[in-house]
């Protein structure tokens, strides 16, 4: 009797859209018993007679190579195809005779699942087959597609082998046999494999269970696909399906190792957030011992805060974990980047407690933790305790590169943030805090640097304020610098908020550097001059920076006499610093000899020649300036500053960063006068003292 029709109406192909490729792929397949399949749409049939090798081990190196022959011929009890060498592997055991079959199929149930036990599944699987008579079915397969689940012997190809085996002999797989597969495809991946797989499984109206979703998660990750993991991921959450411990820590792992620590956060949030969560782990203590230290290590290096603050309140402040020194200095770095005072000083006093003298990174960061949090009065305090920890070590005392943080503050606060700041320091020496130069510098950089020059000046008299100072041996009663320092010294007596600091160096030329940069017709060479009285008074040693910047001051556009710039240049390099001056200033002192057609051009582009500059461009500069000539000056009488106690102090300034190549061409003034010389010429001859 012919089989009932089947009605195909409109509802059928809604429910099932494969029915028509299925019909046409079954009109082609000849019409017997033996190749008889239900209407399941499978892969490309092979020519039969596949004898299918199950390798024991890819390797070269490998002593075992067994395979199964399950061709659906008459003679179902197969032989055993050797590979070369006999198999090390030991025999099956005698008590399998005594067990009934389906005793058997237990125990391969058992050892399938097993770790290890690819071998021994082979054995099985080939005893059931050969002395047992069984004829080969879909456990067979799905047995053997487990075993190559082992990730040093089972391989993709293998299992690829045996599901075209099945094709041949016609069998169909079900539901255990497909999540076997996926199972095999999260440790051996193959896209392409997986793909048909998932295919079929949607043909065939099989569903996915939830092992089988995170054995799909696992194969995106293997595979790299990402966003198709987390899209399987976010999908099981928004089923309420529970989620395995252990696939949130895979998930933590790879994300983290592949820098997506924002989703790598997100995914361990959501663990200890989940309300389907495994309920044998309801607690996010219970994350696996190991992905905690992982991840605060990982996001602490890439200075990724969010992680960092995360795992530090859920571990490190319940004191369920114990970070290591680097981990800790990062955490340090990524506090301070943050802005976020309270978790700087809880990693510093970690590494306090154990290593006892900080680093002098460790007082940069805890600096730049207040600092970017707008906190100046902490920021200074962490300054005075860096300028007290440092004791005798030099390298450990605060410098300019120690108050980058506070001059980028105060840069940006502007005149009002950096008066503030000055007053800051005050309430803290009366702390009994001894207030650092440093702190006094990075004030008035950011002062000159905001095109502040006065404001700076008369901070800068404050200070030394509580110093008196003597009339120079060399300065001439009625001459400009006696008149500055006696109108300083009215000052100096009144003033009542003076610092006990002593200036430096760095002070002088950080005004120095104001000084280079005046956009005024006026000459700043006044107001330079006023600073070489101080560092005569004051016992300073000059550098090449200052003898640098002071050539800059001769080369200002308001001075139109530069000799001065040669002279600190012939000291320079009698002292041997001749390589250290600026390329910025051999540029402007050339383009100034040029603009005034001065011959002692040829002998600057020489010395830079010697020194390995490049002055290729900038000889065609000078080419250019030496044909166009001296350009309109201005009249002395724009030179003219009286002689008080602010002179030169509120000029319009424009402050920049550094001065290299930033000097216009300078202009001529008449000499200076000759009282003026001494203070110099002390100046020059001071280079010796401390």
């Amino acid at each position: 009797m012919s089989a009932p029709r089947i009605a195909v109406d409109g509802l059928w192909r809604c429910l099932c859209p494969s029915f028509d490729s299925i019909v046409l792929s079954r009109a082609r397949l000849p019409v017997s018993r033996a190749s008889y399949r239900p209407c399941v749409p499978r892969r490309t049939l092979r020519p039969s007679g596949l004898k299918l090798p199950i390798a024991a081990s890819r390797r070269q190196n490998s002593t075992i190579a067994k395979s199964v022959n399950v061709s659906n011929d008459g003679d179902f009890a197969n032989e055993v195809l050797g590979a070369g060498e006999p198999s090390s592997e030991a025999p099956p055991p005698e008590n399998w005779g005594a067990l009934s079959v389906v005793e058997l199929h237990d125990i391969l149930r058992t050892v399938r699942d097993e770790s290890g036990s690819y071998q021994k599944t082979i054995h099985l699987v080939q005893y059931l087959i050969k002395n047992r008579g069984e004829r080969p079915n879909v456990r067979h397969f799905d047995a053997l597609i487990r075993a190559n689940a082992d990730a040093e012997r089972g391989s993709a190809e293998e299992v690829k082998g045996l599901l075209k085996e099945m094709d041949k002999q016609g069998i169909i797989g079900d539901s255990g046999l497909y999540h076997s597969v996926l199972m095999t495809l999260a440790v051996h991946p193959n896209h392409l494999l997986r793909a048909e797989i998932l295919t079929e499984m949607k043909a065939r109206w099989i569903s996915l269970t939830p092992l089988g979703y995170h054995h799909l998660i696992i194969s995106h990750l293997r595979d790299r696909e990402y966003e198709l993991a987390l899209s399987v991921f976010y999908s099981l959450h928004h089923r309420h399906i529970p989620v395995e411990p252990w696939l949130y820590d895979i998930l933590v792992y790879v994300f983290s190792e592949a820098g997506e620590l924002p989703t790598a956060l997100s995914i361990l949030q959501s663990r200890a957030e989940d309300p389907d969560r495994n309920p044998l782990y309801p607690d996010p203590q219970d994350v696996s011992p190991g992905v905690w230290p992982y991840f605060l290590d990982t996001c602490a290096a890439a200075y990724d805060y969010a992680g960092v603050l995360y795992v530090w309140r859920k571990r490190v402040e319940i004191d369920y974990l114990r970070p290591s020194d680097g981990t800790l200095a990062n955490v340090l770095n990524t506090a301070a980047l943050a802005g976020d005072p309270a978790l700087a000083t809880s990693a510093l006093k970690m590494l306090a407690d154990r290593k006892g003298e900080l680093p002098t990174s460790s007082y940069e960061a805890m600096l730049e933790a207040y600092a970017t949090a707008k906190d100046v009065t902490n920021a200074f305090r962490v300054l005075c305790i860096m300028g007290k920890a440092s004791g005798e070590s030099a390298s450990k005392t605060p410098s300019s590169a120690t108050t980058r943080p506070l001059f980028k503050l105060l840069r940006e606060e502007g005149p009002e943030g950096i008066q503030d700041a000055w007053k800051a320091l005050k309430p803290l020496q009366d702390e009994g805090k001894e207030i650092p130069i440093a702190a006094v510098n990075v004030i008035l950089e950011a002062a000159t640097s905001s095109g502040e020059l006065g404001l700076a000046m008369r901070l800068y008299k404050q200070l030394v304020s509580s110093q008196p100072a003597p009339a120079s041996k060399t300065e001439q009663p009625g001459s400009p610098i006696a008149e500055v320092t006696a109108s300083s010294n009215i000052r100096y007596k009144t003033s009542r908020k003076a610092l006990h600091v002593h200036p430096d160096t760095t002070t002088i030329n950080v005004l120095l550097q104001g000084c280079t940069k005046i956009r005024s017709s006026a000459s700043p060479k006044r107001m330079a001059m006023y600073l070489a009285s101080e560092m005569a008074r004051q016992g300073i040693r000059p550098d090449e920076l200052t003898y640098d910047r002071l050539i800059l001051v001769c080369l200002h556009e308001g001075q139109q006499d530069y000799e001065d710039a040669f002279r600190y240049l012939e000291e320079m390099a009698a002292m041997g610093w001749q390589g250290r001056v600026r390329n910025g200033t051999w540029h402007a002192l050339a383009r100034r000899c040029a603009s005034e057609r001065d011959g002692r051009v040829g002998t600057v582009l020489e010395m830079m020649d010697g020194l390995g500059l490049e002055t290729g461009k900038l000889r065609g500069v000078v080419r250019e300036l030496w044909e166009a000539g001296p350009g309109e000056r201005p009249s002395p009488a724009q030179d003219e500053v009286e002689g008080g106690e602010d002179d030169g102090m509120g000029l319009d300034v424009d402050v920049g960063d550094g001065v290299e190549g930033s000097t216009g061409e300078a202009e001529n003034e008449p000499q200076a006068p000759q009282d003026e010389q001494p203070v110099w010429g002390n100046l020059r001859r001071k280079h010796g003292s401390s």
